[in-house]
């Protein structure tokens, strides 16, 4: 009889865990069905996004390279803060100084007579002794707004006579007809602030280089469904800058693009992405730099946009990482416990989505190719280093985007161009500590003990 009892025992153990197993097997399944129909809603949302923005994006470019402007050109001036000398400057200097416009001005504030960009300048100028150039350092330095708004609103009061101006970042290497395109499309009163974009042709494979590059595609579709302006390539007229306040907010601010979208809302005007000036931009960075500025990017947005726009881009970027882990240690636990068909349904789900990503990219690439092609610049830099990597690079660029996300989320301090900021609020900020003054104060003392 005992031993009897013990077989039955067994035999119960046996089936309880069976059972148990089956409804592992099946919860598992569950999860995997679950989680592979989140991730083709992400994929569709994403997809009809990037087509509607392909759609627009190249009749726009169509209509805009043949578009003349409707009256005579307005005065123009082009106001430049610089701070460090980017390895694109000189050319960018050369681009400027070389418009096909009939009248306009370059307004230069150079951080300082120390900075490496002064140097640049005076070569620059000097090559081009015809172009209308206002050369000035920057003379106050506000403790509430950073560097680089304080000198565009330098810039800005020294080119009060011009009727547009446009606004440009020292790494843009920008074609003959840059200015008139931007100009041209302040033709529509409706238009406060028409702008472009940037895209990244990185020249190396490094992994920071193609985590922007990755980033960067997935925002240009964000930025224009949401109309979030670049302020690296863009221009207002005069008369809206003054009404809509916009000096006054840069001298409270961090960061020139996003404020000037609230201000201009306030004149009910919008601002107009331009396609024909989407801009390459070719630098290589590290991972831990690309890190950094993202979150910098993205702390940016939240501050200055709607807090829907934060709570879907937090969504979007947590969610679609989250079910692509979840995806990944689901299929790997069924693989471990033999289960080929979960395990086969995860692979193909997370292989479908990464061509998926795939072909969206090559979509906005070809596009955005187009369009500098027809700016003369060349876009081959898709090396095979690097196209064997952009698997394992999109499946990175999800994870620094989240880390990113966290780390904007919470930050309330900035580190940029080597000046350390203080974020209260939108329009309440404050500069800790600015490494080019601490360097020229500890100069000018070392001078002064010299003497004595």
């Amino acid at each position: 009889m005992p031993m009897n009892t013990g077989l039955l025992r067994s035999a119960r153990s046996t089936r309880l865990m069976g059972q148990a197993i089956t409804v592992a097997m099946d919860s598992m399944a569950t999860t995997v069905t679950i989680l592979a129909e989140l991730l083709m809603v992400w994929g569709a949302i994403q997809a009809v996004m990037a087509l509607i923005y392909l759609a627009i994006f190249h009749a726009t470019v169509g209509r805009t390279a043949a578009l003349k402007p409707k009256k005579a050109l307005p005065s123009a001036a082009i106001l430049l803060s610089l701070r460090g000398a980017d390895d694109e400057l000189p050319i960018s200097l050369h681009r400027f100084m070389s418009q096909d416009y009939p009248n306009y001005e370059l307004h230069i504030v150079v951080d300082s007579k120390n900075d490496p960009a002064w140097k640049v300048v005076q070569e620059a100028t000097a090559a081009h002794p015809s172009a209308s150039v206002i050369v000035t350092t920057l003379a106050e330095r506000p403790a509430t707004c950073s560097p680089h708004c304080a000198s565009l609103c330098q810039a800005a009061e020294s080119a009060q006579a011009c009727e547009v101006v446009a606004l440009a970042d020292g790494d843009v290497v920008a074609n003959p007809a840059w200015l008139r395109t931007l100009v041209t499309a302040l033709d529509d009163e409706r238009v406060g602030m028409a702008h472009g974009n940037r895209w990244y042709l990185p020249e190396d494979a490094g992994w920071g280089s193609l985590v922007r590059y990755l980033w960067n595609t997935a925002a240009v579709v964000g930025m224009y469904f949401f109309h979030i302006p670049w302020g690296g390539s863009s221009a207002m007229r005069t008369r809206d800058m003054r009404e809509a306040g916009i000096l006054e907010a840069w001298r409270t601010t961090l960061n020139q693009d996003n404020p000037v979208k609230v201000c201009l809302q306030r004149i009910n005007k919008q601002v107009r992405f331009v396609p024909l000036l989407m801009m390459p931009n070719r630098d290589a960075i590290s991972l831990s730099v690309c890190r950094e500025f993202l979150a910098r990017q993205l702390t940016w947005t939240r501050i200055y946009n709607p807090r829907l726009i934060w709570v879907l881009l937090v969504l979007h970027g947590w969610g679609t990482t989250a079910v692509q882990f979840l995806l990944l240690l689901v299929g790997v636990v069924a693989a471990l416990q033999g289960d080929v068909a979960i395990a086969g349904v995860a692979a193909a789900t997370l292989g479908g989505y990464l061509l998926f990503c795939f072909v969206m990219i090559l979509a906005l690439e070809h596009a955005s190719r187009r369009v500098i092609r027809l700016q003369g610049g060349a876009t081959s830099w898709v090396t095979l280093t690097a196209f064997r990597r952009f698997p394992a690079a999109i499946f990175l660029t999800q994870w620094v985007y989240c880390a990113a996300l966290f780390s904007a989320s919470f930050r309330r301090r900035i580190t940029w161009r080597s000046v350390t900021y203080e974020m209260h609020g939108p329009w309440k900020n404050s500069v800790v500590r600015d490494l080019a003054v601490v360097s020229a104060s500890n100069e000018t003392h070392r001078r002064t003990k010299a003497r004595v």
